[in-house]
């Protein structure tokens, strides 16, 4: 399963000529936890602090600041979802909606979110992504929403063995210690596999131990 760059390059170059792919990829705390669409006409500021493990974490609509307790009962994705969702601005409305098919709705978000302020634009259909602290989280992330996965690839940097993980319509599909190395660059053929994935799919590489400034990628037909 270890390859060298050159190889995997090689690899996709040649998959994706000779059938229709696209590619989806990620890099170290870009990987997207959750995605909060503005259901209103007002600008929206999200204060993510301490990694959403805070009891202090803002959501500002216009005037209003709401606040989420992150260090009590909400400490997953789902649960920080509803939260944020729950907000209101000056007339008592919820105007936020909140899309997590790229996360589990277990995954913790108890020091694993990406601190930061995270601004919506005024207006219906603005969107801004939450994304996960990598080097808490220890994995690296992407979300397939459609079509078939066919090849995963990446170097996904860290220490600890590297777990690769295939999820669909949040049920484990493929799971598979990749190696105990602490470097690797990972490709990893579903073609050949014959993984049945054409729902919504998550694919995953955890590290052990840590994880810092890598990536990952697939392509899918």
């Amino acid at each position: 399963m270890k390859k060298l760059v050159a190889i995997v390059v090689c690899l996709m170059v040649t998959f994706i000529a000779h059938v229709h792919a696209d590619i989806v990829f990620s890099s170290a705390d870009a990987n997207t936890a959750m995605t909060v669409v503005n259901g209103g006409s007002e600008a929206v500021t999200i204060g993510i602090v301490s990694a959403g493990a805070s009891s202090n974490n803002l959501v500002i609509i216009g005037s209003t600041t709401n606040t989420i307790n992150g260090a009590g009962d909400i400490d997953t994705v789902a649960e920080f979802a509803a939260a944020i969702e729950a907000c209101v601005n000056s007339d008592g409305d919820a105007p936020l909606s909140v899309k997590t098919g790229m996360s589990l709705s277990t995954d913790s978000t108890d020091g694993e979110l990406l601190t930061g302020s995270y601004t919506l634009a005024a207006g219906i259909g603005q969107s801004v992504n939450i994304p996960l602290d990598t080097s808490a989280a220890l994995y690296y992330s992407i979300y397939v929403p459609k079509g078939e996965l066919a090849l995963v690839y990446g170097d996904p940097k860290g220490t600890g063995a590297l777990t690769l993980s295939v999820y669909e319509n949040g049920s484990l599909v493929f799971n598979q210690v990749a190696s105990t190395n602490d470097n690797l660059v990972i490709e990893e053929d579903f073609g050949t596999i014959g993984l049945p994935t054409s729902g919504k799919v998550i694919v995953r590489a955890t590290r052990a131990t840590s994880a810092t400034t890598g990536n990952l990628g697939a392509v899918t037909k």
